[in-house]
């Protein structure tokens, strides 16, 4: 058994990719458990193609895209190929961003060096199948088992509801019947069962060394399905409690506001966490709430403005964040955050403005000094832009902000060119 052991590992990473953790989070914080039937119902879609793959690889011993060319004609075959790559590029993207984007998070590492170290894990996986197939799968089970020891430990801590998570397991005709649960649904589907995996885990399962007899084929059929079913229940394992910690972020806050309908800052806090999720329509909600229960709640006038820039509403958003400096002129951030609201919504003169009322108030926010030096570019006065993002990055060192002030000092050297 162990002698076939780790190519299904391989592919099972292809099912915890970026896709499915977006999708996974998104599900949970807005319908709790009831998607984990969907991800459930897609992990038993993908062991039967993968189980199919290893029937393919090993009987033929041809894989998918090799079986292909051989019994399509020429044009059905350059028709799949181009196929292929599109998916495959597409989903190379997300993993290649996301990666970038976590090093920057973790360490302040620009994005574009970001990509850079990315693209070398190819080189890095070459190097180690020169050194034989072993030490790639050695290092990818390691970095699949980090992923599931951390996703335990977050399950212990949020301690949810086993009876609500077995009734999720139960398929539902409310997912067919809601349109917003539908969509997340056939994205959850469509992160889980991708081409790329079919074309790699029929060629990686011939990596093993078996004799050509109709004994040892079926051998190497049984241990190879074994192999990528229990690798496959693995990432069903990750992607479920990507869902279920999502739904317990939300939950807690809902146990709040349950207790205390009355709690404005419960609402406030719960919309700021849908906000980070993107459910930007419910954290809008749940700001709304909250200024029922306290019209001068200037946290909750600032989440709801947020929400809206990032809805693209910009006009509301300049309402709310308006609102906010009435209630508290002497804020810096209020003035800040109408800078931005007035950026993003082109008008860089009137953002330049509120920049500067923020930094008359507070000389030492180093946002504003950025976002100030952005809309300066924007206008072409690329001289003051730079003394801005030099005085933003100056300040984020001193504040002991590393990852802002690489990313800023990645920015003047754009300006500067």
């Amino acid at each position: 058994m162990l002698a076939y052991a780790g190519p299904g590992y391989l592919v099972s990473v292809g099912y915890m990719d970026p896709g499915n953790w977006a999708t996974d989070l998104a599900g949970g914080a807005k319908f709790g458990y009831a998607l984990l039937s969907v991800i459930m119902l897609s992990n038993l879609m993908a062991i039967l193609m993968q189980s199919l793959c290893v029937r393919l690889g090993v009987a033929t011993g041809r894989d998918l895209a090799q079986a292909c060319r051989d019994f399509f004609s020429p044009r059905v075959s350059f028709c799949l190929w181009v196929l292929c790559e599109i998916a495959i590029a597409a989903c190379d993207l997300a993993e290649l961003l996301g990666s970038a984007i976590a090093l920057q998070l973790l360490f302040g590492i620009p994005l574009a060096w970001g990509v850079c170290i990315t693209a070398l894990d190819v080189i890095v996986l070459l190097l180690l199948l020169n050194k034989g197939f072993r030490y790639t799968e050695a290092l990818v089970i390691l970095l699949v088992a980090t992923v599931g020891i951390c996703f335990i430990a977050e399950i212990l801590f949020s301690r949810p509801d086993l009876g609500g998570i077995l009734l999720g397991y139960v398929p539902k005709i409310e997912i067919l019947q809601n349109p917003e649960m539908l969509y997340i649904a056939i994205g959850i589907l469509g992160a889980t069962v991708m081409p790329h995996n079919l074309y790699l885990h029929s060629s990686i399962v011939q990596t093993r060394d078996w004799q050509p007899t109709t004994e040892k084929k079926w051998e190497a059929i049984k241990f190879g399905t074994i192999d990528s079913t229990v690798a496959l229940f693995f990432a069903l394992f990750i992607n479920s409690a990507i869902l279920i910690v999502s739904n317990e972020a939300i939950a807690n806050f809902n146990q709040v506001v349950q207790l205390n309908p009355r709690f404005y800052e419960g609402f406030c806090l719960r919309g700021l966490a849908k906000s980070q999720l993107r459910d930007f329509q419910a954290a809008i909600a749940d700001f709304n709430q909250a200024l029922r229960l306290n019209p001068n709640h200037t946290d909750a006038y600032n989440g709801r403005g947020i929400s809206y820039v990032e809805l693209g509403d910009i006009q509301k958003a300049v309402a709310d964040f308006n609102q906010t400096i009435k209630i508290n002129p002497t804020s810096p951030d209020g003035y800040y955050k109408l800078g931005v609201a007035n950026f993003r919504g082109g008008n860089h003169q009137q953002a330049i403005a509120h920049f500067n009322q923020a930094l008359k108030i507070d000389p030492n926010l180093a946002d504003a000094y950025g976002s100030r030096g952005l809309a300066r570019y924007a206008l072409g006065d690329n001289k003051r832009a730079v003394a801005d993002l030099q005085q933003a990055a100056k300040l984020f060192l001193e504040q002991g902000n590393i990852p802002a002030y690489q990313q800023t000092q990645a920015v003047i050297q754009q300006v500067q060119r």
